[in-house]
């Protein structure tokens, strides 16, 4: 059975095949059938760190595997570690998926501000994406300002999600914005270890860094809050390491230096760094030297490092012919005129080689010129006395 129905501008005909008591129906236009596109994307497997591309999304459900819509493998970086990734996709939706870093810094619209949340999963042990409308933002979210939402994107999300409250996130943070921030906004004081300086009011991941302590649901009168002090360890010092008691972290804060706080040098324990001392007037290598032991002027330290990493080669130099005025470029065994000097770090054309100008003999130098001419002279005195006559 045939049917034909007109849609529009568009003429189809229907066939209806009838088998037995089922109707089967197929259109057919009278226009070229386009084939269904299926979206295709890379598809890692984050335990062999490997990835196929060109690949449907129904063909990367497996145990481990993640697929990402429209991206390379190149792109994908799937050797790298995994974290939600909240983001804004093309079409304005708000979305997370859990992807690597590198990745969610170039996902959906580029111009929308995005958030890493790495060692998470998205939609598992509580983890949740803030607003995207609260990422990027200025002022604080406990006083009021013109501008949209605030600086503390968790806080900021808890106050917008609340029904009829989206004001603070499209238009300004007023005072009724922050008053709800001082009701649902899970805060505490941030203590800086280096300065003891105290701000409240803070939630715990903008308190995060290397030397602050966060007090959920506490202020700072009910803190202490004081500059930390401990043993500070010198360990590059040269000849030893150098320990400090009663040190302020404020004071102790370089690669080179470590803080033990609430420690004596006593028991934080101080040694020196060690590390390869490379020669690079032979290109030899020598491990597990302190700095003070590496100090020659061809010779470099590198901290907490073995030779089998360091490059150590010999290096070309300045090499000053002394008797001829010319210099070239050349390593030390390679310098070995009985005029040249090798000038360790320098080029020669830094450097101003005079003809005739020759290195002021040394205490040997001088002993075995002495010598040559004692020796000379009593040759000659030997050699000139007059002989007897025989008759």
């Amino acid at each position: 059975m045939v049917g034909t129905f007109r849609f529009g501008a568009c003429l189809s005909v229907v066939v209806f095949t009838l088998c037995g008591p089922v109707a089967i129906a197929q259109q057919r236009d009278d226009v070229s059938a386009t084939p269904l596109m299926v979206a295709l994307g890379a598809c890692c497997d984050t335990v062999a760190a490997t990835c196929t591309p060109d690949v449907a999304e129904g063909d990367c459900q497996g145990m481990n595997q993640n697929w990402f819509e429209g991206v390379t493998c190149a792109a994908a970086d799937c050797g790298s570690p995994l974290g939600a990734c909240c983001f804004k996709d093309t079409d304005q939706i708000e979305k997370c998926m859990n992807m690597p870093e590198s990745l969610c810094a170039v996902t959906g619209l580029t111009f929308v501000p995005r958030q890493w949340q790495g060692g998470a999963t998205c939609g598992t042990n509580n983890q949740s994406c803030p607003l995207i409308s609260c990422l990027g933002r200025e002022g604080s979210c406990f006083e009021p300002h013109f501008t949209r939402a605030c600086n503390d994107a968790s806080c900021c999300s808890d106050v917008c999600r609340l029904p009829f409250q989206d004001f603070c996130c499209e238009f300004e943070w007023d005072y009724g914005c922050v008053q709800i921030a001082n009701g649902v906004c899970d805060l505490g004081a941030c203590c800086e270890m280096r300065s003891g300086t105290c701000v409240d009011y803070i939630s715990s991941t903008n308190c995060s860094g290397e030397t602050d302590a966060y007090f959920l649901r506490e202020q700072c009168s009910e803190v202490a809050c004081t500059p930390a002090v401990g043993a500070c360890c010198d360990r590059t010092a040269g000849g030893g390491a150098i320990c400090v008691d009663d040190a302020f972290l404020d004071d102790c804060i370089a690669p080179h230096l470590q803080f033990t706080a609430d420690e004596t040098c006593a028991s934080a324990g101080c040694t020196e760094f060690t590390g390869s001392c490379c020669d690079f007037r032979d290109g030899t290598c020598a491990d597990g030297i302190e700095l003070g032991n590496c100090g020659a002027p061809a010779q470099r330290w590198l901290q907490s490092t073995t030779c089998d990493i360091a490059s150590c080669s010999p290096e070309s130099a300045a090499c000053c012919d002394r008797l001829h005025g010319t210099c070239t470029s050349a390593t030390f065994a390679a310098c070995s005129c009985n005029d040249c000097e090798w000038l360790v770090g320098q080029r020669c054309e830094d450097v101003v080689c005079e003809a005739g100008f020759l290195p002021i003999p040394t205490t040997s130098q001088w002993g075995l010129a002495v010598l040559t001419l004692l020796l000379l002279c009593a040759a000659k005195i030997a050699f000139a006395r007059p002989t007897e006559a025989t008759t």
